[in-house]
């Protein structure tokens, strides 16, 4: 596990990303018939960038993930770049066959706008082993990533 990242969010995303495959973590459960994210994610109306910029953790969708950052950082990371990591990533754990869960702990109102945006994921191993990272997401006041940390 990676602890307090205090480093840009272009390779913040990558750190995470490579984090999640040096954990072997994989691909996230929907819940069936719902707007369900998670157990801890459901929404009636549409998910808030943060949320689906997880979302695009767990289920290795670079492309999505790419298009919840601010303007300002797309403009460092090319979306390619975070696609290909995503399949590489994708491909990796699909040999493992682990599942991953993701559950929304909370929000808090940043003085500047925008919010921090507390999540866990937890991996689940074919033996029964679980094993938990927490991540925080930082928006701006349009919604729209800002920055990301896995503690």
């Amino acid at each position: 596990m990676m602890s307090n990242l205090n480093r840009p969010l272009p390779r913040l995303i990558l750190i995470a990303l490579v984090a999640a495959l040096a954990v072997s973590l994989v691909a996230f459960e929907r819940v069936a018939g719902s707007n369900s994210a998670s157990r801890g994610i459901a929404y009636a109306a549409p998910m808030p960038p943060a949320d689906l910029f997880m979302l695009s953790v767990i289920e290795d969708d670079g492309a999505l993930g790419w298009h919840q950052l601010c303007h300002s950082t797309q403009a460092q990371v090319p979306e390619n770049m975070l696609v290909q990591q995503a399949s590489a990533e994708h491909t990796a754990r699909a040999k493992q066959g682990l599942k991953l869960t993701l559950d929304f702990i909370g929000a808090r109102p940043r003085p500047i706008g925008g919010e921090l945006r507390v999540y866990i994921v937890t991996g689940h191993w074919p033996n029964g082993t679980t094993q938990m990272s927490t991540y925080s997401v930082l928006t701006q006041a349009s919604g729209c990533v800002e920055d990301a940390k896995n503690q």
